[in-house]
């Protein structure tokens, strides 16, 4: 547990801290404008993660189910043992071939989506700030790298499926600290904008092939070789992720018109030097939020087969210590964030800057609620069960809608676009799903099989 953490609090620092790391470079080689067309191809490529259309998530809760002993996977639910029971490799063997052919599919319309409409919009929002053939070298790489990144997803919820924390994050370290160097290396070439997006390709080709080495383990795959075909087809494993899939792909659509939309608006209304500040404080509360869930993250495979086993006061208890935990780390975070995070970006030198003080301070608490509800929504989702896909893309829409009215019509600036997220955010999700945890496991102290609609008992 202990080397999971240690991995996983470095790959989330140098995950979402990696461009912070090169900083000073950036800072000295890059204008303003490429900053903020920089964050431009990072909100978009959170865009593309879209296209994942919640497979990812789905996939790693089912693969938990059948390490933990299922023999069938289910649309809702999952099945209950009564008995401990051996993994059917054949039934995981299914699985990774359904993973591969979907995620195959989802790189390819990536690539069409990017290499059209993404790159009229990233040309539109450049256009007499920064020479075209510039954008559009340093796009063509960063498409590159989003259609790999894309394509070879599938191994990120077979590693976490699997329980394998250290392997995931130690790939996840290691690819973004070869974005660091690589950026480094070739920003001190002079290469400015080309440099950062040749960084990200070399990132996502030694991610996806340390993914791939630390999932074919010897041991693992001999049990994969001898195991029979199994009976049940790709189609018919699409259709059962499928089935609740669509709903986490709609909640992730709905949680990127929430987070990262506004930066899109941003861009388009506020210009790339207002951009990059706001794009800045986001990120650092990103780095944030991300490590203080590591250990919460760890432990969600667990809380599936506690689900499984029906063991209440295990997942009980292991709910408790992940999510004090995170909110611990976040508090204590963003008190030095806003204490010293102004001063350190003054002594590197840096032309962007994070937001005046009453916005960086009003971010955190938005973003502290946003931690609460969603340890809150990935607690709910272990019961194989996604209610917030409606409240997510109505919340969306609306703060998407009341931005873009500020913007457009009132000539608002960014203190609005805050304001709408927070608004919108504080009137249903940050408090209906803690809410509905509570109930769940403590105020009706419910067995956690019993969330379970259609379970099975074998």
């Amino acid at each position: 547990m202990k080397k999971d953490m240690l991995w996983g609090y470095l790959s989330q620092f140098l995950q979402y801290g990696a461009a912070l790391l090169v900083l000073p470079l950036l800072l000295r080689k890059l204008s303003s404008a490429e900053l903020g067309i920089w964050y431009v191809f990072m909100t978009i490529s959170a865009l593309v993660t879209m296209l994942d259309l919640g497979f990812t998530p789905t996939l790693a809760r089912n693969v938990s189910y059948v390490l933990g002993g299922a023999k069938r996977l289910l649309k809702d639910g999952f099945e209950v043992l009564t008995t401990p029971s051996a993994v059917d490799y054949s039934l995981f063997n299914a699985i990774i071939h359904a993973a591969r052919r979907i995620f195959m599919v989802l790189a390819g319309c990536a690539f069409l989506l990017l290499a059209t409409l993404g790159s009229w919009y990233i040309v539109h929002v450049s256009e007499g700030q920064i020479p075209a053939q510039e954008v559009l070298l340093a796009w063509g790489v960063f498409v590159v790298a989003t259609v790999i990144n894309l394509y070879y997803k599938y191994y990120t919820p077979l590693l976490q499926g699997r329980g394998l924390y250290a392997a995931f994050y130690k790939s996840s370290a290691l690819s973004n600290l070869g974005f660091v160097i690589v950026t480094a290396v070739l920003l001190q070439c002079d290469l400015t904008l080309l440099a950062v997006a040749l960084g990200y390709l070399a990132s996502a080709l030694i991610g996806r092939w340390l993914s791939w080495y630390y999932f074919h383990d010897q041991s693992f795959q001999a049990a994969l070789r001898q195991a029979p075909p199994s009976s049940i087809s790709t189609r018919d494993i699409f259709g059962i992720l499928w089935h609740n899939a669509w709903r986490m792909g709609l909640g992730v659509i709905g949680a990127f018109l929430i987070l990262r939309a506004n930066t899109l608006l941003s861009s388009a209304y506020l210009g790339l030097a207002t951009t990059a500040a706001y794009a800045l404080t986001l990120q650092v509360y990103s780095v944030l939020q991300n490590m203080s869930m590591v250990l919460f993250n760890i432990q969600q495979p667990k809380l599936a087969q506690y689900r499984v086993a029906n063991e209440p006061e295990r997942l009980r208890h292991t709910i408790q210590i992940g999510i004090g935990c995170a909110i611990g780390i976040f508090l204590c975070g963003s008190i030095v964030l806003v204490c010293f995070g102004p001063t350190m970006i003054e002594w590197i030198g840096g032309q962007t800057g994070l937001l005046a003080l009453p916005l960086l301070i009003w971010v955190g608490i938005m973003v502290l609620l946003e931690l609460n509800h969603s340890l809150a929504a990935s607690v709910i989702v272990t019961g194989n069960r996604v209610p917030f896909v409606k409240p997510a893309l109505v919340s969306g829409v609306a703060i998407v809608a009341l931005s873009w009215l500020g913007l457009r019509l009132g000539g608002m600036g960014l203190t609005w676009l805050i304001a709408s997220q927070f608004t919108v955010q504080l009137v249903y999700n940050n408090w209906k799903w803690p809410y509905m945890v509570w109930l769940e496991l403590y105020r009706n102290k419910a067995s956690p099989a019993a969330s379970s609609h259609h379970q099975m008992k074998v």
